[in-house]
């Protein structure tokens, strides 16, 4: 848990969330009801790079309320950035691919928060045969 931590701290300094306040208590209790609550519907998979954690994909999978149609959700991908165009951040993302496939799921979804590698992102999708089917917006109240 204690490199989980780690990754959920720099993904949000990078992030466009980063003027949110960072709770390590509920980070901890978001990766452990992914981890113990949802065991088979979601996953953590970590990066590795010799001993040292280089990355990671948190995901869930459900139906949407309006089809029975199962799909895969990523919540946080996040590869330290010496790694980002790496074959390991890609084994690592075909990880999550699988992994849905494996349960069942019938549709992947991922994202990217908008930023520095907002277009290798989007590039990488489209190569991977994803296409776009969401834009959210967020305002403070």
């Amino acid at each position: 848990m204690p490199e989980l931590m780690k990754f959920a701290k720099a993904f949000h300094q990078e992030s466009s969330y980063s003027h949110l306040k960072f709770s390590y208590a509920k980070t901890h209790e978001s990766y452990s009801n992914v981890i113990s609550v949802n065991k088979l519907n979601a996953i953590v998979l970590v990066a590795i790079d010799g001993n040292k954690p280089i990355g990671m994909v948190a995901a869930v999978a459900d139906s949407p309320v309006f089809s029975e149609d199962k799909i895969a959700t990523e919540l946080c991908w996040f590869i330290h950035k010496p790694y980002r165009k790496s074959k390991k951040a890609f084994v690592l993302f075909k990880a999550y691919e699988e992994w849905a496939k494996r349960i069942g799921c019938q549709f992947i979804q991922s994202g990217f928060l908008l930023g520095s590698s907002q277009a290798n992102l989007e590039e990488y999708y489209l190569r991977q045969g994803y296409k776009p089917v969401e834009m959210s917006y967020m305002k403070r109240i």
